[in-house]
């Protein structure tokens, strides 16, 4: 069993235990009680040191087993209690451990990005995709989001760069030039010429404030959190962004 199918297997009985502890379901106590046991001590041998804090549960007697399941007493009640806490604790604990796979939203290897127009640039790009590829296969959610937030920036400088009096004429730009834009007004202005289309505009500022968890305090004070959804998202937006401008070469 690989670490994936550990985690899975976990969730799944964490989800029966609840299930049938709000059904009053007595009768798969002692499978569930076993089966946690079973998948502590694998999770623990994975993980050495990292859940010490849970502890096997103990064994319901053999002879008392051909009760459970009859009556629902309180005893068995208690247990069942137990044993779903128990399961949902180690489910946490392993998806701290465990980082979602993300293959299915992997970016295409060698994107085209010919549509660029600054050498340092296009560089720059590259050398960032390459690491939004690595960040997604370890499952650093919040590198990956950070990184396609710096892509984006990058590859709307260029764009907007291409024309910068057709840029600064724009009602969302500022006095200064376009090389000192902060991601927000490219973002705005990109949007306000039609350089990025609906589906990329609506997405591109909720990345803008994702990507903004590189600073400690903004987490602190913002309290959001890049996960996998938010990594995916991240990532689609790019794709997108990266679609609409090579269109409009």
């Amino acid at each position: 069993m690989d670490k994936q199918q550990l985690l899975s297997t976990v969730r799944e009985y964490a989800r029966r235990a609840n299930r049938d502890l709000e059904s009053m379901v007595w009768e798969r106590v002692y499978i569930y009680l076993d089966a946690f046991n079973k998948l502590l001590e694998k999770a623990q041998s994975t993980f050495p040191n990292s859940i010490d804090f849970l502890h096997p549960i103990d064994t319901v007697p053999e002879e008392y087993r051909l009760t459970m399941g009859m009556i629902g007493t309180l005893p068995e009640q208690q247990k069942l209690k137990e044993i779903a806490a128990s399961f949902e604790l180690l489910k946490d604990a392993l998806e701290r451990l465990i980082p979602e796979p993300m293959a299915e939203v992997e970016l295409p290897e060698k994107p085209d990005l010919s549509f660029l127009t600054s050498t340092d640039l296009r560089t720059i790009i590259e050398r960032d995709y390459e690491e939004v590829q690595k960040t997604m296969v370890a499952g650093a959610h919040k590198a990956t989001v950070v990184m396609c937030g710096s892509i984006m920036e990058a590859l709307l400088l260029d764009a907007l760069s291409k024309d910068e009096p057709k840029a600064r004429g724009s009602s969302k730009a500022p006095a200064s030039p376009v090389k000192k834009w902060r991601l927000e007004t490219l973002i705005d202005v990109a949007i306000d010429l039609g350089i990025i289309g609906p589906g990329a505009d609506k997405l591109s500022h909720s990345i803008r404030q994702y990507r903004n968890l590189i600073h400690p305090s903004v987490e602190v004070r913002s309290r959001l959190k890049a996960e996998n959804e938010e990594a995916r998202i991240a990532i689609e937006v790019l794709r997108m962004i990266i679609r609409d401008l090579s269109a409009s070469v």
